[in-house]
């Protein structure tokens, strides 16, 4: 196996800071690191080069990663090399182009550095097994090529046969003894195989032609072996047989290597369930073979917030919990059901058993069950949920391609409703699919040309009647479908890293309207901003938010940052140390979506948190007994913590005069105003004051 220090890493990506990271991680391992810019020079460098991994890009000026991995498979020597594809999509399509174009594996960007490198040496181990593995069987090949383990010789005139030393140790009889004849021989064939050995040669004396035959036998110290058997006839000059050569080679150890090969080849490492390919391959041979009336079920499931687990407990636990629940699935199998782990954490299913669509859900409601236990990694119950798409063949498409893709996208769209359901294949998953496609390309061109813009909606101190602040909520600028709303757009921003650069460009917008509100004289107004889960783990959100406020001046006390009590939950610690940096800032903290986590409120002592902000779930069942006094429970509690409590969507005036009697301090919602962009919202500021709303239900 070769050392650090003599492998060659080639990386290719034409974003030179990527390529720096990669050099300085990899290079401080010992790692021998060669460069190249764009997809032609890395074409140009390569045999020079001659590398033992290639870390590249996939979007890249002039050749793009995936043509240059297709020229790189196309050299003789390097059908082998791993090559990882670096790539900022994750969609479905962009994962099978790579592996389509010849790559080994794929990392997403932004790259997640602190797994960077053991997903690096994982790919060379993988590498250098495989090329061990090869060279085993190659040495194997050739000893048995020039050495025949055994030999024996039968004459057909006294049916007398005579043996090799080698002969007799294969089969563990004592030095010297020898087999009367030939059954004696045929004796040693395993019982499933006798009548196979003994029939080629009886051909062979009838016919005068030799064979080839593998097989088992069973020694006589009860060992099996694989053995492969060669025979060939001898003629007298008037053509009559007179006598049977054969040998018989020991093939265990080749047989043992094969299988090792091919489980490495079609079957996951992790979870020793069938791969991608091997499934891919039984789906479409079950369908190929499928009969009119014979239905063909394919099941793509997900596991829930996979990614959340790795944030707080770590890749190690995410494998627990992926071994866990195949474990699990394999009690599903059967002769008419096949899984397989298709890919990270995603798991597919085939099944020819459909009688009727009951079937089809009783399967359902089997994966469902499967995950009503926890799973328990050191002192944590971990209670997964799980995504399912269903397809079947022949009914949503005609061929095992279209067949599993529909399964995919139905899948990816029930854990788009919010996961733990199930949904079936239809066109409209098609469509939807496309759509969530170029609503990303657009995204990002978006983004570049400025479209993404704040609007406002205001906060009530619903005491004073004062206009206090707002919070700023992103919305799309489109220049042909006119104001997106977030719901359309921020899901996707969350998954494909967008949102990092979104949200930066949005509170960069809202604290300079703020700070020109306040020159302006219209108000010292306090901007609330939503800060996503990927902006604490995955950038530097303390130096962004301390640059943006010293490039537009804006005081700290004037900006709150809102979190998610789902985020405070899933990643605690990491959330806190982070809040309290920003407290010290200056910075106030609020909880935005009270109510709708795994909080209770006297944990929230843990949090630096100044404001609690209640779902709007609560508000607009507040007039129901049980919400009414969960709302009240919510304020009471929040206020002995010293902490404000605001009201999100507020709606109508019995809603406003429930919060006021429970003494909430501040109001937000439809009731005073939407959100509205920054020239809306000053209007609005100018004529508030003159609405009688909330002085009418104070009264």
């Amino acid at each position: 196996m070769l050392t650090n220090e003599q492998t060659r890493v080639f990386i290719v990506d034409d974003d030179h800071v990527t390529r720096h990271l990669v050099r300085k991680i990899l290079s401080n391992s010992g790692y021998r690191i060669f460069e190249a810019a764009n997809g032609a020079e890395a074409i140009e460098l390569f045999d020079d080069v001659a590398p033992h991994i290639v870390l590249m890009d996939v979007m890249m000026p002039d050749i793009d990663g995936y043509t240059a991995c297709r020229a790189i498979r196309e050299k003789e020597n390097f059908l082998e090399l791993p090559i990882i594809m670096l790539t900022g999509l994750d969609d479905v399509e962009s994962v099978r182009e790579s592996l389509d174009a010849g790559a080994t594996d794929f990392i997403s960007k932004p790259i997640n550095w602190a797994l960077f490198e053991q997903r690096v040496q994982y790919a060379l181990n993988s590498r250098s097994m495989h090329e061990e593995l090869q060279n085993q069987k190659s040495r194997l090949a050739q000893a048995q090529k020039i050495a025949k383990l055994g030999s024996w010789e039968l004459s057909i005139d006294d049916n007398e046969l005579s043996c090799s030393d080698e002969l007799i140790r294969l089969l563990r009889l004592d030095p010297g003894e020898k087999l009367p004849h030939l059954d004696a021989l045929v004796a040693f064939a395993h019982p499933s195989d006798k009548k196979s050995v003994r029939a080629h040669i009886v051909d062979a004396m009838i016919k005068g032609t030799g064979y080839q035959l593998e097989h088992r036998i069973i020694c006589r110290d009860k060992l099996e072996l694989y053995v492969l058997q060669h025979a060939d006839i001898i003629k007298d000059r008037s053509g009559n047989v007179i006598k049977v050569i054969g040998t018989l080679q020991d093939v265990t150890e080749l047989k043992s290597t094969q299988a090792i090969i091919h489980h490495q080849n079609y079957y996951d490492l992790l979870t020793d369930l069938p791969n991608r390919r091997l499934f891919t391959d039984k789906v479409i041979k079950k369908i190929v073979h499928a009969k009119n009336d014979d239905a063909v079920v394919i099941y793509m499931l997900t596991l829930d917030n996979l990614r959340t687990l790795s944030e707080s407990l770590g890749y190690k636990a995410t494998e627990t919990v992926l071994i866990s629940f195949s474990s699990r699935l394999k009690t599903l199998k059967s002769d008419s059901v096949v899984i397989s782990r298709f890919n990270d954490n995603t798991f597919a299913i085939m099944s020819s058993d459909l009688h009727d669509l009951t079937h089809v859900t009783k399967m359902t409601d089997e994966i469902m069950a499967l995950t009503n236990q926890s799973i328990s990694i050191d002192t944590h119950d971990i209670f997964v949920t799980v995504s399912i798409g269903i397809s079947i063949y022949p009914i949503d498409n005609n061929t095992a391609e279209a067949t599993i893709l529909g399964a995919e996208n139905a899948m990816l769209n029930a854990s788009k409703q919010g996961g733990g359901r199930y949904l079936f294949y239809n066109e409209k998953s098609n469509r939807e699919a496309q759509e969530r496609l170029d609503i990303e390309n657009d995204m990002r061109k978006g983004i570049k040309r400025g479209e993404f813009i704040p609007y406002y909606q205001p906060k009530i101190n619903a005491q004073t009647g004062v206009i206090t602040g707002f919070e700023a909520l992103a919305r799309w600028n489109h220049p042909t479908k006119g104001l997106i709303a977030p719901y359309h757009f921020i899901d996707i921003a969350e998954k494909t890293g967008l949102i990092i650069e979104l949200s930066k460009s949005i509170i960069e917008q809202a604290c300079q309207q703020t700070k020109q509100w306040s020159e302006q004289g219209i108000g010292d107004f306090v901007l609330g901003v939503n800060l996503s889960m990927k902006q604490f783990i995955d950038n530097n959100i303390s130096a962004d938010l301390k640059t943006i406020l010293q490039a537009t001046g804006l005081p700290t006390n004037q900006l709150d940052i809102e979190i998610t009590e789902s985020m405070a939950a899933t990643r605690a610690t990491d959330i806190i140390s982070i809040l309290k940096d920003l407290k010290e800032m200056g910075l106030t903290i609020s909880m935005d979506d009270f109510g709708t986590g795994y909080s209770s409120l006297s944990q929230l002592q843990t949090f630096p948190i100044d404001t609690i902000k209640i779902d709007r779930s609560f508000i607009i069942e507040i007039e129901g007994a049980s919400r009414g006094v969960m709302v009240k429970t919510i304020i009471a509690m929040s206020k002995s913590l010293g902490m404000n409590v605001i009201a999100e969507g507020v709606e109508n005036t019995t809603q406003l005069a429930m919060l006021l009697a429970h003494g909430c301090d501040n109001i937000q919602g439809y009731y005073f105003s939407p959100p509205l962009a920054a020239d809306k919202f000053s209007d609005f500021v100018a004529t508030f004051y003159s609405s009688k709303k909330l002085n009418q239900n104070s009264n």
